[in-house]
């Protein structure tokens, strides 16, 4: 991990004068069933056939994700989620809070939380085809669209005003903490994708 700025903050207690680094995330690894850890991959060849496949998908999908478009003769699936907890799909990295005889790390996207609202729309767009008869290729790209320090519209629950932040599966984005100088780097933690990848493959 590296450490990107170290910002100085004098607290009025006994403890004296702490200071608070952010720590970047590293880069993404995708789990693989059975397999170690790789680099974030959206791409795999699973040992099914091209309709285990889509069904596997649309059966893990069911439940998780409302799905906005299916074109099985295209092999194309669209799945979308309003994720309530951000952390579950991305991540923006750490604040670490040193002085004081205190040692304290705290992910920034819990910080975000405390301080202003914060809501994240997840979209999943699939590709299946056909390899071989008992092989099919998965392809799955997601882009995340971060909605910081909004507010709703009573009438019809959109999101109005505030900062809107997206990026891809492979993306990031630089994140502002509202009132802060601190700017996170943002980007997927890849367990969507894992999840619909490993799904894809079940026998």
């Amino acid at each position: 991990m590296h450490k990107l700025l170290s910002l100085p903050v004098c607290l009025a207690l006994l403890a004296g004068c702490t200071t608070t680094s952010y720590i970047a995330p590293e880069p993404v690894t995708t789990p693989i069933l059975g397999q170690p850890m790789s680099v974030m991959t959206t791409e795999r060849v699973v040992p099914v056939s091209f309709n285990q496949a889509w069904d596997n998908i649309a059966a893990y999908s069911q439940g998780r994700y409302r799905t906005i478009r299916r074109n099985k003769a295209n092999g194309e699936m669209t799945l979308f989620v309003d994720a309530f907890d951000p952390s579950s799909s991305i991540t923006c990295g750490m604040l670490q809070t040193q002085g004081g005889g205190y040692d304290t790390h705290n992910e920034f996207l819990s910080y975000l939380t405390t301080q202003t609202p914060v809501n994240l729309n997840v979209t999943v767009q699939v590709k299946l085809s056909p390899k071989t008869s008992t092989q099919t290729s998965v392809s799955v790209n997601t882009d995340y669209d971060l909605a910081v320090n909004y507010q709703t519209n009573p009438a019809t629950g959109a999101i109005v005003g505030g900062s809107q932040y997206r990026f891809n599966s492979k993306g990031f984005a630089m994140v502002n903490a509202p009132g802060s100088d601190f700017a996170a780097r943002c980007q997927s933690t890849g367990s969507v994708e894992a999840a619909i990848l490993n799904a894809a493959g079940t026998n």
